[in-house]
């Protein structure tokens, strides 16, 4: 296979939620899974659940636009899976062999799927819509960070009586506004 050997065969380098959690430098599940942003918790749980959506959600989702850095890791790992399958949760464990703090949020992830939580379905139809809520919430702070942005500038240049870059701004504000009002209908 393309990716390597790491978990090709039965019994070969199995790696697991207990030998991730044994390991001398792990990290502590539940803490990594506070560390990330709900919507990406949200988001990797229904991904995990059901593994079809994948597929649809890589071509709207860049591991780049979720927010932390194990979200994406976690999500770098199962799209280059996608490509080389089969596609397992044991091979996503061996994927992620050099990245205990990654490992330790599928753990934590994997722990709330059995759970029973609320994005541990396994229903295409009800993962499908929440993790369209989810891509919209994504899309929706990533417009706030663009708009508390477009804010500063629209100020230096306010200071500076820099009349076209006000314009311009401004033109950008209203376009934010636009769009967030527009991302609001779609949530609802």
């Amino acid at each position: 296979p393309r990716g390597g050997s790491a978990g090709a065969g039965p019994g070969e380098g199995r790696i697991s939620a207990v030998s991730v959690l044994s390991s001398p430098d792990a990290f502590d599940p539940k803490a990594v899974l506070r560390a990330i942003d709900p919507v990406e918790r949200d988001l990797l749980r229904f991904l995990l659940s059901v593994p079809e959506t994948q597929e649809t959600t890589a071509e709207r989702l860049a591991p780049a636009d979720l927010p932390s850095q194990p979200a994406r890791e976690l999500w770098t790992a199962m799209l280059a899976l996608r490509e080389d399958p089969p596609y397992t949760t044991e091979r996503v464990f061996a994927r992620l062999a050099a990245d205990p703090e990654t490992q330790a949020l599928l753990v934590a992830l994997l722990e709330r799927r059995d759970a029973g939580t609320d994005a541990g379905t396994t229903d295409l139809r009800v993962a499908s819509q929440g993790i369209e809520q989810c891509l919209l919430r994504l899309e929706l702070d990533r417009l706030e960070e663009r708009t508390r942005w477009t804010r500063v500038e629209l100020g230096e240049a306010e200071r500076a009586n820099d009349r076209p870059t006000i314009e311009r701004l401004m033109t950008q504000e209203q376009h934010h506004n636009e769009t967030r009002k527009s991302l609001q209908r779609r949530m609802e």
